[in-house]
């Protein structure tokens, strides 16, 4: 019997001196450089299966969550792109009417345009430049020839004083026949609410990313604890607190959402612009080219475009942090 307990105690002994010695090798201020540059770190070890597999999930999220931010930027620019021209221009669109020379209609609207307040400046399209805007659609050729194809005018208006454009609009339909005055409101009214829509779904991707992370970071945080309960016993056996074991685990954490953020900025980066040279490639000197670029608007980031890619890797380093330590804290507290 006591022999039995000489052995238990023993190999008790044993057992303390080994986790004493890996506190010590842990607590060696060789091992400083180290722990600074994340290359050692005892309770998460960094070069693990896991934890590269980890790198590369979070990796994907902040990827996916770049890639939101670029539409999301290149969206707004494109809608203050277009709205900007639009609020100060209007259109003139007169028609062909039987038995009305189109030269006369035109000088008369032209004559009401400028005697009207709140109007800068007109300019009156010529035949030629109303059937280039109808090549991208129609394509050339003969056909656009044949067409009675309406005459436009552009209408610069004073954003500060606009003219009553009701009143203006009725004047027109009295002197000249077939002519109508285009505000673009409703076009307007439909690229904001478009493109708000799309604002609202990128916005809902990055809310959903960032659950996702989350939820991969408690799941990482947990398996990381159970994995090393023994080093995380023996350093409260000698009297570490939780606060320190939990800086120890985030410190982890804080490396794998930089890097994490840091390599999704840059593919995020590469991948805007090898879409760029591909579509300009695909798209060339055609027809189509002219809808892209009306469609797309705003295709440019800007400096500041690029500067707001960099809030991904911050927004998944406080991710990292915040997520691992409330983790930790509730395990050692016994909640999880």
């Amino acid at each position: 019997m006591s022999e039995g307990f000489s052995q238990t105690g023993n190999s008790n002994e044993k057992a303390t001196e080994t986790h004493f010695q890996s506190l010590l090798s842990f607590l060696n201020l060789k091992n400083l450089p180290g722990l600074i540059t994340g290359s050692y770190i005892s309770i998460l070890p960094a070069q693990t299966k896991s934890g590269r597999s980890l790198t590369i999930v979070v990796t994907a999220m902040c990827y996916l969550a770049v890639l939101a931010v670029i539409a999301n930027i290149l969206i707004n620019g494109s809608v203050q792109a277009w709205t900007a021209d639009v609020a100060k221009q209007v259109t003139v669109q007169i028609k062909p009417v039987d038995g009305e020379n189109m030269n006369v209609q035109i000088e008369t609207a032209t004559a009401i345009l400028n005697s009207t307040r709140g109007i800068v400046s007109t300019t009156t399209l010529s035949n030629e430049e109303s059937l280039r805007l109808l090549e991208p659609w129609l394509g050339e050729g003969s056909l656009l020839a044949d067409l009675p194809v309406p005459r436009l005018i552009s209408v610069v208006i004073d954003e500060k004083n606009p003219p009553a454009f009701d009143e203006l609009k009725q004047q027109l339909k009295r002197k000249v026949k077939g002519a109508s005055l285009d505000t673009h409101k409703r076009w307007q009214g439909q690229i904001l609410r478009s493109a708000n829509a799309l604002k609202m779904i990128s916005l809902g991707i990055l809310t959903l990313i960032s659950i996702t992370t989350i939820a991969i970071i408690i799941f990482a945080t947990r398996a990381a604890m159970a994995s090393n309960e023994e080093v995380i016993s023996v350093l409260h056996l000698v009297g570490a607190q939780d606060n320190f074991i939990a800086e120890e685990v985030q410190s982890r954490f804080f490396i794998i959402g930089l890097k994490a953020g840091m390599i999704s900025v840059v593919c995020g980066i590469l991948t805007y612009i090898f879409l760029g040279l591909f579509l300009t490639s695909y798209f060339g000197s055609s027809p189509d080219q002219t809808g892209f670029q009306f469609l797309t608007g705003q295709t440019s980031l800007g400096w500041v475009g690029f500067l707001v890619l960099f809030t991904v890797p911050l927004a998944a380093v406080v991710i990292c942090l915040a997520t691992s330590r409330i983790v930790v804290m509730r395990i050692l507290a016994g909640v999880l």
